[in-house]
């Protein structure tokens, strides 16, 4: 009977021991050598803040990631490690420290997944640390202050304060924003941002990865705003910077600590605007401060690479055909196909325009037939202006009403050739 007590004691005792370890990973913001990440666990940064673990995209999506979100935000995700390499089962897989890297494993494959990826590293102990500015860093254990990676060198779609985002002259490498494919996948997209090495403090939207859409224009230190985006004018509630030395040449932002502001990110979305946001904790939503560009980005897209499709066309033709008489040639083939191009886009915006002139029509004659119907509401209460003492109907008999479609016609479509003049009501048309 004895043994049996002692047997259940000890099982009660690993039994806690085990629920405390795992609420111990959970609870706190670093992953230390030995430990792991699996399944639903998580790390939280101390000030709860931000939360890393698995998680899944949507409602549709059977992929996995390993990922960083705002803690009371949960469908907020600003930070993905495996974006290109999802993973079907979290709880067969791990994200733990190995050989000096933060890597993420699968049970079938004893490779990374994914990895911080420093061949390089030659500490014996590091840790991975959660930051209360979403920042993940990899670190000497024994000396905290080394950082050895961290998640903001590599941003994926947004940009939270305290980033450092621009150009690394040392490496001679640009870092981008890349937007998701699409709101269940986290996978690279269609759009990225970029700084250029060409030394200007401006950044570049680019679609399909190589066409330029947009520029933010070279950075005005006296506004300390971008010309192309007039939002930033609301220095009162954030302090943007434009860093440029010998190493590195960057743009960052942070929120004053007075300002009524508390959370805010940039981040490029599915359609390719770049947005700041805010966190409202009355309404428990985002709240949109600006975005750029102000004109739908395929628009901008499809006229890029037009130009850049005429170009091609233009250097390939001449290619093929070398010496003067050649050239003339290509440029009789040239010509044509330039006129056919514009015809073709000139024909596509007439039709464009003609749509939205019948959408207005069509909400204009909605217009006109509200105010039809609210007459009898209004005679209820007004005098009739053509009230003669006759009774209501036949009131009604004399006042011939006409609909949008007779009065166009009636007018040669509100010819000015038809107008017979101006009245205290508007035009007359006979």
């Amino acid at each position: 009977m004895d043994t049996i007590r002692n047997n259940s004691s000890l099982f009660l005792c690993v039994l806690v021991f085990g629920f405390v370890m795992c609420n111990h990973i959970i609870a706190e913001d670093t992953i230390s050598s030995g430990a792991s990440i699996t399944g639903k666990q998580t790390i939280t940064s101390k000030g709860e803040n931000f939360e890393l673990g698995f998680f899944k995209p949507g409602t549709h999506s059977q992929n996995h990631y390993i990922g960083i979100w705002y803690k009371f935000s949960v469908e907020t995700v600003v930070w993905v490690a495996n974006r290109d390499v999802p993973i079907l089962d979290p709880y067969s897989s791990k994200l733990k420290l190995s050989d000096g890297n933060l890597a993420l494993f699968s049970k079938e494959n004893k490779t990374p997944i994914w990895s911080t990826n420093l061949s390089s590293n030659t500490l014996n102990k590091t840790q991975v640390v959660l930051g209360d500015d979403g920042n993940l860093v990899l670190r000497d254990g024994s000396n905290p202050s080394v950082v050895i990676w961290q998640s903001f060198d590599h941003p994926t779609d947004t940009l939270l304060p305290g980033l450092k985002f621009g150009f690394n002259k040392k490496t001679n490498r640009s870092q981008k924003l890349i937007s998701w494919r699409s709101a269940e996948d986290p996978a690279t997209g269609f759009y990225n941002l970029q700084s250029e090495s060409n030394g200007t403090n401006q950044y570049f939207l680019y679609g399909n990865n190589s066409v330029q859409i947009w520029n933010t224009g070279e950075w005005d230190e006296e506004s300390k705003t971008f010309p192309s985006i007039p939002g930033m004018r609301l220095s009162s509630l954030f302090n943007f910077s434009c860093i440029s030395n010998v190493n590195e040449s960057y743009f960052t932002y942070s929120v004053y600590h007075d300002s009524i502001i508390n959370i805010s990110r940039i981040v490029i979305n599915l359609t390719g605007h770049i947005q700041q946001l805010t966190w409202s904790d009355k309404n428990q939503k985002w709240i949109l401060i600006w975005y750029q560009p102000s004109i739908p980005v395929a628009v901008s897209t499809a006229k890029a690479l037009c130009g850049y499709a005429w170009n091609e066309f233009v250097l390939t033709m001449c290619s093929k055909f070398p010496g003067r008489k050649r050239k003339a040639i290509a440029w009789k083939i040239i010509v044509p196909v330039f006129t056919l191009m514009v015809t073709i886009m000139g024909v596509s915006v007439y039709i464009y325009l003609t749509k939205i002139y019948k959408t207005n029509i069509r909400g204009f004659k909605g217009v006109l037939t509200d105010l039809f119907k609210s007459k009898d509401s209004y005679n209820n209460t007004h005098r009739n202006m053509f009230d003669d003492g006759k009774t209501k109907g036949q009131t009604h008999e004399e006042l011939q009403m006409f609909d949008l479609d007779c009065l166009t016609l009636a007018t040669n479509n509100f010819c000015l050739k038809s107008k017979l003049g101006e009245g205290g009501f508007g035009p007359v048309y006979k």
